[in-house]
């Protein structure tokens, strides 16, 4: 495709110079912008060495003159000892014969390397411009086109000056096209357009800068960021020089701008070079350090030399310091592919690097060898901005998207809802020590029979069955509104922020789910679940060391329902709930409670109402518990009254009609060991447990 452009570009040119300058004068008779288009001023031009037009345009008639095709090498073409290593002056006149008056022309000069131009009617009426505010051109140096309005006049002489900046060796300098007549808008408007293309690349360097510079403020420990963004401010600086975006301006001047245009050449290997290193997250080497380092010094000498070496600072030193760094660059980024071809950050960024790279070799060669300047550079510096604002990009997405993946499997570990109530959005802002007071309703829930059920199982065994009953619980608490605290080996603590009634419910729920676990292999036993529910206050907070704490709740709340729990097994029962939640249920699960005492429990002095929900008993025992609620509330009545006889003959009498009855037959039990004296005296009121 590269090819096809070059020719394009060719034959394009070659198809178009239908007139030559013969003997330093060019007729254009019969010519005109609007029909033909533009016209190359090539051929023969009058050259005049080592002089260049003084302040009032006028060229001395004694210095050397020669005839000059155009467009060609300048050094191939100048006689000897007038062009010594590579530095020295001339100027190309040119006289215009013939020119349309109809409209106003202008001469459209393409890139070379430093001119200013004059042209002065037989009248005496003259335009000039140069590429410096006092039109010295040996202090000059411009890859930029620019265009020179004419005088309305049929003939003209034009005088084109042209300097090397001493003192540089071997350096080829050359017209790669002859500067072209035109209509003045048409060469006006090119220029523009060539100065727009340029400030807008500077625009989109100094953006992408701005961008990977907060980005690097928001997260100082990535130092890749910073890098970048320093590279792409100069690279903005080189190409405003290079493409002469702000040539119009009065400040800086323009020497200055060119000092910063060669500094700004190996400042743009060194910081790519470490950017690049960065970014792949290869070793600090020695050579890389050292390059970078060079580079450095590099562009401090090229804004402190003299005026008259700057030029040979930026060919002798800033520019083969840039070529070792892009060496070095491609190098490290193909191992980096090399190392992990299946990276496609690595893929962007290689190929980001490496044809940036490729484009600036074939520009180099092309000037150099084939007098074609094409300012590939400029788009392989673009292209590599994109490829490394992209890999950055996608670089700042994964890391997203992993941080979202760690939100989400965070969640799993923390509940949201138990951040948000300590007022975090995340993990990430969560501190030692804190904590909020909130009233919550507390579930603990326990399998039955696991313990012997797991004697059959092998370890692996066992985690699964756990996760197969942890994930039929688990779903039933969220539908209700809670969410799981934590698991607790065989046990597991869910909280309910809002109604305690959707705790009970998701109790009921749950004990539905674990019925369905099949028995575990070896085993042709299936599990059962224990249940205690109460409401409270309760701290929600963090709890332990700087190295390692974790989120809990604590309060007599959770102590209670832990209770609760472990009262299941002794009274005989599923489900348990405190006075407290009995009262906040509804009207459709009031039929399926029953109060079995006051109890306090192990480490508690303060007794609580215990209620027993009985929803999901067989159907008899169900009916059995329904219909004598009455008589149960007697018998317990008795017991704390001391009448332990007539407590024990109640008991046994609901224990014989249903002998499913658990808490009956419990407190059957406790009844005849009051009366023989084998058990704690109770205390009024109430019944003091001393088992957990």
């Amino acid at each position: 495709m590269l090819a096809l452009f070059v020719l394009g570009c060719g034959s394009h040119r070659e198809g178009s110079s239908v007139r030559r300058a013969v003997g330093g004068v060019f007729d254009a008779s019969g010519w005109s912008p609007v029909r033909d288009g533009a016209l190359p001023l090539s051929g023969e031009w009058v050259a005049l060495w080592g002089v260049q037009p003084d302040a009032a345009g006028v060229v001395d008639a004694a210095a050397p003159r020669t005839t000059f095709r155009m467009p060609e090498r300048v050094e191939d073409q100048a006689p000897p000892g007038q062009w010594s290593k590579g530095q020295g002056l001339v100027s190309f006149r040119l006289e215009l014969r013939g020119l349309p008056l109809e409209q106003d022309l202008a001469i459209h000069v393409p890139t070379l390397w430093s001119s200013a131009l004059r042209c002065r009617s037989s009248s005496g009426a003259e335009t000039a411009i140069a590429s410096s505010p006092n039109g010295d051109v040996r202090g000059v140096s411009s890859l930029a086109p620019y265009a020179l309005v004419l005088p309305r006049a049929t003939d003209l002489t034009c005088v084109l000056a042209y300097a090397v900046p001493p003192p540089v060796e071997e350096w080829r300098s050359f017209f790669s096209e002859a500067p072209e007549l035109e209509a003045a808008h048409v060469a006006l408007r090119r220029v523009s357009d060539h100065r727009s293309f340029y400030v807008a690349l500077c625009a989109f360097m100094v953006t992408l800068a701005s961008y990977l510079f907060v980005q690097w403020q928001a997260r100082r420990r990535d130092k890749a960021p910073l890098f970048v963004a320093i590279m792409f401010v100069v690279i903005a600086v080189w190409l405003a020089g290079y493409g002469a975006a702000f040539e119009d301006l009065a400040w800086p001047s323009f020497l200055l701008r060119r000092r910063l245009e060669y500094a700004a050449v190996s400042a743009m290997g060194g910081t790519a070079l470490w950017a690049t290193v960065l970014m792949l997250e290869r070793p600090h080497t020695w050579l890389a350090r050292g390059l970078v380092a060079v580079a450095l010094v590099a562009s401090l000498v090229s804004l402190l030399l003299p005026t008259r070496l700057i030029a040979w600072a930026l060919f002798a030193v800033a520019q083969p310091v840039a070529a070792l760094c892009i060496v070095l660059m491609v190098a490290y980024t193909v191992r980096a592919f090399v190392d992990s071809p299946a990276s496609p950050h690595v893929r962007v960024l290689a190929a980001g690097i490496v044809l940036p790279a490729v484009l600036g070799f074939v520009d180099v060669l092309l000037s150099r060898f084939a007098d074609m300047r094409l300012g590939l550079v400029s788009y392989g510096l673009v292209l590599l901005g994109f490829t490394i604002a992209l890999t950055l990009a996608r670089v700042n997405a994964s890391a997203h998207e992993a941080a979202e993946n760690f939100a989400d499997r965070s969640a799993r570990f923390v509940p949201q809802e138990f951040l948000h109530t300590l007022g975090h959005a995340d993990l990430t802002t969560v501190q030692l020590g804190d904590a909020r007071e909130r009233t919550l309703t507390v579930l603990f829930a326990d399998l039955r029979r696991f313990t012997a059920l797991s004697e059959h199982l092998s370890p692996p065994e066992t985690f699964a069955f756990l996760n197969e009953c942890f994930a039929r619980l688990g779903p039933a608490i969220r539908e209700h509104g809670g969410f799981v605290d934590k698991y607790i080996g065989d046990a597991i603590m869910a909280l309910f922020p809002d109604d305690p009634a959707q705790a009970v419910r998701a109790a009921l729920a749950m004990q539905k789910q674990i019925v369905e676990v099949p028995a575990p292999r070896g085993s042709g036993e299936r599990v059962g679940l224990g249940v205690g529910v109460h409401v409270g206050s309760v701290m929600m907070g963090t709890i332990g060391e700087e190295r390692r704490f974790e989120a809990t709740v604590i309060s007599d709340a959770v102590n209670l329902s832990a209770r609760l729990e472990a009262l299941t097994k002794q009274l005989g029962c599923s489900l348990l709930v405190s006075g407290a939640i009995a009262h906040e249920l509804p009207d459709d699960l009031v039929p399926h409670i029953r109060e079995l005492g006051r109890f306090a429990v192990k480490g508690k002095s303060e007794p609580v109402t215990v209620v027993e929900v009985f929803a999901l008993d067989p159907v008899e025992v169900r009916r059995h518990k329904y219909d004598t609620k009455v008589r149960f509330n007697r018998a317990v009545e008795s017991f704390m009254r001391g009448d332990f006889e007539a407590a024990s003959h109640a008991f046994g009498d609901l224990v014989d009609r249903c002998p499913e009855d658990g808490p009956a037959h419990w407190w059957f039990l406790r009844s005849i060991k009051e009366q023989s004296g084998d058990a704690p005296a109770s205390v009024r009121r109430f019944v003091q447990l001393d088992e957990k």
